[in-house]
């Protein structure tokens, strides 16, 4: 089975790679599949296409001229959702199917954050507190407005600030953290918060990709009590009672928190560490799934087809 993953878009790689370029290199790489991420990347097209295209997301910066290029009448295609937002997807790439990471009715809910998932960089330094990280969202706001002015940073693109302060978020603020690989930004923090949308917090979406950069970080997790239920429903609702031990309510419930864990900061990353020992297999299932789901799309749009 000849997969393309493609997300490439106008303009060229930066250190501050977003989530949707890093999903792409990630599924690419575990599927075997062919790469269009940067306008660098260089793909040989099989004489008769591609049976799948991947897509991780669709925005106004997508490459359209160039993704057409690839499409044939024949082939599968898929859509990456790990956000529940509805994303624009033009007609042109009719018929897909989507993979997504919460849940639907009568749809396989895929666990895409795991591609974050990785053993841990080697440990540095860490030479700041706590920082929550993230672009503004309408749906998020009444959470970080209850920590904001107790986070040492909120990390967001100049586009993003602008629209937290306008939503009357007052904090320190600092641009996008670096994800460049093994060089992530987030290593230098002790702590990340983490804190997500109302939706979310009610609807299953998999644990957020904070959870698994903050293991692959060395970060401490503290939790938003709102996020409860999706703690619950995930791969961490065995260790409940250890989790609860890092569930904060607001900023000073925070503070208080980290005076307490900074006595033996070691100890609760060690903790929390201990609670991924099975994030490996489940990435492999995660990635196994997704390759069934897009074998059985592909045999739908052509048979006979081959999947290795």
């Amino acid at each position: 089975m000849r997969i393309l993953v493609f997300s490439c878009q106008v303009g060229s790689r930066t250190a501050s790679m977003n989530v949707a370029t890093r999903n792409a290199v990630e599924i690419a790489h575990l599927l075997g599949a062919d790469r269009m991420v940067w306008h660098t990347d260089r793909v040989t097209t099989p004489s008769s296409g591609y049976d799948a295209i991947i897509v991780p997301y669709f925005n106004q910066y997508t490459n359209f001229p160039l993704l057409r290029t690839f499409l044939t009448d024949t082939q599968a295609r898929v859509v990456l959702r790990t956000e529940y937002e509805q994303v624009n997807i033009g007609s042109f790439f009719e018929p897909w199917i989507d993979i997504a990471n919460f849940d639907r009715e009568g749809q396989p809910n895929v666990n895409l954050n795991l591609l974050m998932s990785r053993p841990p960089n080697k440990a540095i330094r860490k030479t700041h507190g706590v920082v929550y990280y993230g672009r503004m969202r309408e749906d998020r706001v009444s959470a970080l407005a209850k920590y904001c002015s107790h986070l040492d940073f909120i990390s967001t693109s100049a586009k993003n600030i602008k629209k937290w302060k306008a939503a009357g978020i007052s904090a320190k603020f600092t641009d996008s953290l670096s994800w460049e690989h093994g060089r992530e930004a987030l290593n230098a923090f002790r702590y990340s918060l983490y804190a997500e949308d109302t939706y979310t917090n009610a609807v299953f979406n998999n644990l957020a990709n904070r959870w698994y950069e903050a293991g692959v970080c060395n970060a401490v997790v503290l939790f938003d009590r709102a996020c409860l239920n999706t703690i619950l429903k995930s791969e961490l609702a065995p260790h409940m009672d250890e989790v609860m031990r890092y569930v904060v309510d607001d900023g000073l419930s925070m503070r208080a928190k980290i005076a307490e864990m900074d006595n033996d900061w070691p100890l609760h990353l060690a903790i929390q560490k201990a609670w991924r020992v099975n994030e490996p297999a489940l990435k492999a299932a995660m990635i196994e799934q997704v390759r069934d789901l897009i074998a059985a799309e592909v045999a739908k749009r052509k048979e006979p087809i081959l999947v290795a």
